[in-house]
């Protein structure tokens, strides 16, 4: 990875708190995938371009399958389940976009549960 930038002392002595969240914020921006719900599936793009569809209702035997894996590996499993041939694809995406991923997909989980308890404001009718 090449980075055009190389910080001299000074600028380390410089940088506000501020300024260090807003650069953490906008690197959050940068590696989040951005994601597309549509039942059954979550429609993933990471920033490399790529895309690819996991499951939004994995089965109880896929759960139980990668209980036991990382985060990382769990959403790689989750992303390659229906194209194996993706693996390669998968694992050379950032290890950041794809921890955020793990944070997105829990979410919206989450949400999907509290929509079929009607404790959304999509779901009341």
């Amino acid at each position: 990875m090449t980075d055009e930038y190389t910080p001299d002392r000074e600028a380390f002595d410089q940088i506000t708190i501020a300024e260090t969240e807003q650069a953490i914020a906008e690197a959050g921006r940068m590696v989040a995938p951005k994601t597309i719900v549509k039942y059954p599936n979550l429609w993933v793009c990471f920033p490399s371009g790529n895309i690819y569809r996991m499951p939004l209702n994995p089965s109880q035997d896929l759960v139980d399958s990668i209980a036991d894996e990382t985060p990382v590996d769990q959403m790689i499993s989750l992303l390659t389940v229906d194209d194996p041939d993706t693996r390669t694809n998968v694992r050379g995406e950032s290890s950041a976009s794809i921890i955020a991923l793990s944070y997105t997909y829990t979410k919206i989980l989450t949400q999907m549960q509290g929509a079929s308890l009607g404790k959304s404001s999509a779901s009341s009718d």
